[in-house]
Formats: C-alpha cells, sequence, structure tokens
C-alpha cells in the first residue's frame, strides 16, 4: 500500500491539535512546551479566534479528537497571553488529566528559516468539513521579514486559522515553523483568485520563552546572599 511521505509527520502533529471554539468564533490551536517556570498546559493559537472571547470574558471551548478529550475554559479558569501585531495567542490551563502525549512537538530554531521551495503541512478543522481535521500542504513562497511570516503556496480555509504549520526533519519527524493566521487571495478585477496562505513564524513564542528563562535565571541570582535586586524583565508574546 502506497504511503504519504507525510503520513508519520500528520499522526504526530494531530495529537497535539485542538479545536477551538468559542460562542461567536471556531478555529484550531496546539499544544507547545510549557513556558518556564510552570506546569500549565498551553494551547497556541490566532488571537482573532480568541480576541472576542477574551475581551468579554466569554468561554472557550477545546476539543481533541484523537484522544477524546474536551476542555470547557470560563475566563477564571485560563490565563490568554497575545501578540495582536503577530496574531499570535497563548492559552494557558490547568488539565493534569487530559492526558496529552508526554513529549511536546519540537519548535524551529529561532536562527533557522526555511527556504523557498520547501514543502510545509498544516492542519485545522475547515469550515467545509467543521469536525474533520484536515491536512494541507504547500511550497514556501517566500518570508516577510516584518512580519515574520511565511508566504506559502497552499489554501487555508475559514477553521484552520491557528492550526500548526510543520516541516520534516531526515526521518519524516515535525518541526513546527509556525501558524496558520489568514489566506490572502489575488482581487485581481474586483473577484478573488487563488492566492497564498500567511504562516506567522514560531519564532515570537520562542523569544517569549527565551525572556522568561532569563527573567527566571535572574531572580534565582538575586537569591543568592550578598547580592541586589536589578529589576525584573518584563516579557510579552
Amino acid at each position: 500500500m502506497a504511503t504519504s511521505l507525510w503520513a508519520k509527520a500528520v499522526a504526530a502533529v494531530r495529537e497535539h491539535t485542538f479545536l477551538i471554539e468559542t460562542p461567536g468564533a471556531r478555529g484550531t490551536g496546539f499544544v507547545v512546551p510549557s513556558p518556564p517556570g510552570t506546569t500549565n498546559v498551553c494551547v497556541v493559537t490566532a488571537w482573532h479566534v480568541i480576541q472576542h472571547a477574551n475581551d468579554w470574558q466569554e468561554p472557550i471551548k477545546l476539543t481533541n479528537f484523537p484522544l477524546n478529550k474536551e476542555v470547557f475554559l470560563d475566563a477564571n479558569s485560563r490565563g490568554i497571553d497575545f501578540n495582536g501585531d503577530r496574531d499570535q495567542a497563548i492559552i494557558q490551563f490547568s488539565a493534569t488529566d487530559l492526558l496529552l502525549p508526554a513529549s511536546r512537538l519540537p519548535l524551529m530554531n529561532i536562527n533557522q528559516r526555511l527556504n523557498e521551495g520547501v514543502e510545509a503541512g498544516w492542519l485545522g478543522f475547515p469550515v467545509v468539513a467543521p469536525y474533520n481535521l484536515c491536512f494541507f500542504c504547500g511550497h514556501i513562497s517566500g518570508w516577510i521579514q516584518s512580519d515574520e511570516a511565511y508566504l506559502v503556496d497552499g489554501v487555508a480555509i475559514n477553521g484552520v486559522s491557528g492550526g500548526p504549520a510543520f516541516c520534516q526533519d531526515d526521518k519524516e519527524n515535525p518541526i513546527v515553523i509556525g501558524l496558520v493566521t489568514e489566506y490572502r487571495p489575488n482581487w485581481a478585477g474586483g473577484t478573488p483568485l487563488p492566492g497564498v496562505s500567511l504562516i506567522r513564524s514560531i519564532n515570537p513564542l520562542v523569544k517569549h520563552y527565551e525572556d522568561l528563562k532569563k527573567e527566571i535565571d535572574a531572580a534565582k541570582v538575586q537569591e543568592i546572599p550578598g547580592n541586589q535586586a536589578r529589576g525584573g524583565l518584563h516579557t510579552s508574546l
């Protein structure tokens, strides 16, 4: 039986992927390693998926179909950090009985970037099949430095926003490169024509974690007898 070169990577990523639903929106999210100093479950998604729910303190429901698990979060049972300019958000919550995979998906090194022509894949819950986790793929078309984002020759249907985008290592294991945030059609002549998807780099999250680690390390140094506090770092995704 023929097998896809993406099948192994997709099987690994799907167990970390959630359908995200709010009273007024839906999208996709995925689990990433916990921030330094915490053991919370952290789900990354596109900020526009949960912005209204965050602003109005509305509930957010997360569903992981491969694991048959559902988490219902009210405003008091979650924490949300976001970067509106990068359309990224982290939902943090405690879920000791969620039984997620023991290991987390590896994130691309902050100093690495995919070149044009490299194939990337992504997962999400498109509105045309709202409860089916679907796989998409395309080739890197270009890199927008100002947005820290990839343009990709592939589709991103409504509902896929926030879904994990990934490449593969030499052993076909996934490496997360970012998240899908939008589809940019070509509006030539006022008619929407095929365009490209925008995949926001995972770099802001990696930088955020690095800053948190520095803050924790600095606090430990200040606790050593004889050291004086010099002020902490303020970090934000």
